[in-house]
């Protein structure tokens, strides 16, 4: 048993509440949604997220489709006393790789593929719900285990490629466009004439927009199969556009207005109606997994971001965050790193990314995930004038260090990049538009604009394409980098001082683990 883990996960468990009725605030008028702050490591009541350790996988039994083991004595002896009524396997159609999959980050990091097929929903019954801080510690204590934690609640956070755009109405008010560089791509000459796929994952989009129903992503097998079959064999009935995880269906809606916007601003086609996106030429595919009220959980944005890889997304946007640091989250987007930009809102609690300040000068420290992931882009919002919201959540270490690492994230915390956030002119529901602001807006423009770069600019790995984006300040400039100077940027150096690996003098030796100023070394 994990005896030791238990200190440190009452540790962690102690911020938590469980106010099961928390909701997203939108306290302003201008669309800034911001999370409350006792909803900052939300969760679920009942709901676990509990991975198996690789060769310890559980085979769950059922009998007349009720839940009676995993096919592991010592979970199963947690799992009946805690009265679980539910073990659902959350990804059963994810592909494991014999030889998992490795990509390198711009930072130096190696993110590793992994095998999330042992990843489970548990569920306790409504009697026992308040028990799920029980749950996860026991959990944790299993061999079998490799992690557990609670489902955390995550809520929404408040785009030649074209000849002409003049004739799109509603053109003269995207001031947007033109303030992070986006119009100048339009009329370079395309190298990589595949059209871009961006997953929105989100309340979901408005497929009928007409705005965006010409640049849905279309699954042709299933759009030319038998309706109602699962014709490509992804695990995915009659998913011709794409999927709705909250009520599990084909049929995606958007009953917010949200992700509709922000897919808007990322690929709205330029047909002389209404707006045009920053990637006109990219096709949206809708992945609805927040509710109605913006609200959602971990085991939903999983799947989405599973889908979203398995079926070929070249760039995902998460206007999305929690405070909760979710393993499963992580793995899942390291996941999709693999094959996808992943872009992410900063968030708009005015808050800072670390914790090296007075309360009182960054509204207390507190980074958004996944946002604050060092291998996904997090997007913070400016104004016109080029100053950063005042709602938006900051990165005042700059884009590329972090003071703050912790054991399961090395290199810390970061929000690489900037763009326009307030006053966005975008899509919603039923034919219409409307003026939204925050880092969910600022977010899908990054999203739509890098979907564009890729389209003119060819990039033999996306550490290359990071480069350009972190040193420059739009999308233009990002364009315009042709020759990338050689660069040594040693933030921290640790090496085992063990022989062939580190040479170091009597004299100079330190007894540490680290390269010290002054030590000589080979």
């Amino acid at each position: 048993m994990k005896k030791d883990l238990l200190l440190g996960t009452l540790l962690l468990l102690a911020g938590y509440t469980t106010n099961a009725s928390a909701q997203v605030s939108n306290d302003n008028e201008d669309g800034v949604y911001k999370v409350q702050r006792h909803q900052m490591n939300d969760f679920v009541p009942g709901q676990v997220l509990v991975k198996m350790k690789d060769g310890n996988p559980a085979n769950v039994r059922r009998v007349k489709g009720r839940f009676q083991s995993a096919g592991v004595s010592e979970l199963d002896k947690v799992l009946t006393q805690f009265g679980v009524e539910e073990m659902e396997q959350l990804l059963p159609n994810a592909k494991v790789s014999k030889t998992p999959r490795k990509a390198k980050a711009y930072n130096g990091q190696t993110i590793l593929e992994c095998d999330l097929t042992q990843l489970y929903k548990v569920t306790l019954s409504p009697e026992k719900a308040n028990q799920t801080h029980q749950l996860v510690n026991e959990l944790n204590m299993l061999d079998e285990v490799e992690y557990a934690e609670p489902n955390y609640k995550v809520y929404m956070t408040d785009a030649s490629i074209v000849d002409s755009y003049e004739s799109n109405p509603l053109n003269g008010q995207q001031w947007y466009l033109d303030a992070y560089g986006v119009k100048e791509l339009w009329s370079k000459p395309i190298i990589n004439p595949k059209r871009p796929v961006i997953a929105i994952i989100d309340t979901g989009v408005d497929m009928t927009h007409p705005d965006l129903v010409d640049n849905l992503w279309t699954n042709t097998a299933e759009a030319e199969g038998e309706e109602g079959y699962d014709n490509d064999g992804n695990g995915f009935a009659s998913d011709v556009h794409g999927w709705d995880f909250v009520n599990n269906s084909p049929n995606v809606r958007d009953n917010n207005m949200h992700g509709t916007h922000v897919a808007g601003i990322a690929a709205a086609a330029n047909n002389d109606i209404g707006i045009v996106g920053a990637n006109p030429q990219a096709l949206i595919m809708p992945i609805a997994v927040l509710q109605s009220d913006g609200s959602g959980d971990v085991a939903t944005i999983v799947k989405g971001i599973d889908y979203a890889t398995q079926n070929g997304a070249d760039v995902l946007n998460l206007s999305l965050g929690t405070n909760a640091n979710s393993r499963a989250m992580r793995q899942a987007l390291e996941r999709a790193y693999q094959t996808a930009v992943i872009v992410a809102a900063a968030g708009n609690d005015s808050r800072c990314v670390n914790s090296d300040h007075e309360p009182s000068t960054c509204n207390g420290a507190a980074p958004h995930f996944p946002g604050a992931y060092s291998f996904v882009l997090g997007v913070q919002a400016t104004q016109p004038n080029g100053s950063l919201a005042n709602f938006s959540n900051y990165d005042d270490n700059g884009n590329t260090y972090s003071s703050v690492t912790t054991l399961q994230d090395p290199d810390g915390f970061n929000y690489e990049l900037k763009a326009p956030g307030t006053d966005i002119l975008s899509t919603v529901p039923g034919g219409k538009y409307k003026i939204l602001q925050g880092t969910s807006m600022a977010s899908p423009l990054v999203a739509g604009a890098i979907s564009a770069l890729m389209m003119v600019k060819e990039y033999d790995t996306q550490d290359l394409l990071w480069g350009d984006l972190l040193y420059t300040e739009n999308i233009a400039q990002a364009y315009a980098v042709e020759e990338r100077p050689a660069e040594l940027d040693m933030q921290k150096v640790q090496m085992r001082k063990r022989k062939n690996l580190i040479d170091e003098t009597e004299e100079d030796y330190s007894g540490n683990n680290e390269v010290d100023a002054g030590e000589t070394v080979s």
